[in-house]
């Protein structure tokens, strides 16, 4: 028996298995390049899929890091085509504090079970930066929009920037940022790509609160060198 489990923000998914976790890190994934947490107060759509011989629908619920529980969920059944998995579907609000999402019942051989998902950490600020590659000249600085969220209380945060060795830095490597409650500001990272026609580099920027180094939000993207039209 396994069970999958997603929460679905919009633009981004967060995957982890109940039954066997593969390549997830403190609950998230790679997403764009870019290690991304689910933000605490949001209102994802879950979606859980149940693989096995079931008997009656489980139980699901979300439960806090020692696995006390924190709600029970009322999720929607979904109509699958295959009759050898269920899905639910559904919108939760997130805690502030570390979660799992809990699933439990008797299959159809009265056999019961009691899964538990890797802990998922909300985190209450983000970083993010364009979609999609940027087209860049070599030797040449690109000026590179990443916009900065404050979901919690007020604080200095530093947006941290990092680049494939091939490039440099057009701007500070580390920045600091004071953001209100709520704020949303638009900054800048620049980076000079190497003077070489269709090299490919990365570019990553991840927000922490000043004086923490724990769970944070982060975005990457690809820079690419276009050759001059002439």
């Amino acid at each position: 028996m396994g069970v999958l489990v997603e929460l679905v923000p919009a633009g981004s998914i967060f995957r982890d298995t109940l039954y066997k976790p593969v390549s997830v890190v403190r609950g998230s994934v790679s997403v764009s390049g870019g290690a991304v947490q689910p933000i605490a107060g949001t209102n994802p759509r879950l979606r859980v899929v149940i693989g096995g011989d079931l008997g009656a629908d489980p139980a699901l619920s979300l439960v806090d890091a020692q696995g006390a529980q924190i709600s029970a969920l009322a999720l929607a059944k979904q109509p699958r085509a295959a009759a050898s998995a269920r899905e639910y579907m559904g919108e939760i609000t997130l805690p502030t504090g570390g979660f799992r999402i809990r699933a439990h019942g008797t299959d159809a051989q009265a056999r019961a079970y009691d899964l538990t998902s890797a802990l998922f950490v909300p985190v209450s600020f983000e970083a993010r930066l364009p979609f999609g590659r940027a087209p860049a000249r070599g030797g040449q600085t690109l000026s590179i929009p990443v916009v900065v969220k404050n979901h919690g209380d007020a604080g200095q945060f530093e947006l941290r920037t990092r680049i494939s060795p091939e490039m440099t830095f057009g701007s500070p490597e580390q920045q600091t940022i004071s953001l209100a409650a709520g704020e949303t500001r638009e900054m800048t990272v620049r980076i000079i790509p190497p003077d070489i026609i269709y090299y490919g580099g990365d570019v990553s920027v991840s927000l922490w609160r000043h004086g923490e180094d724990a769970v944070t939000n982060g975005s990457a993207m690809r820079v690419r060198v276009v050759p001059e039209l002439e």
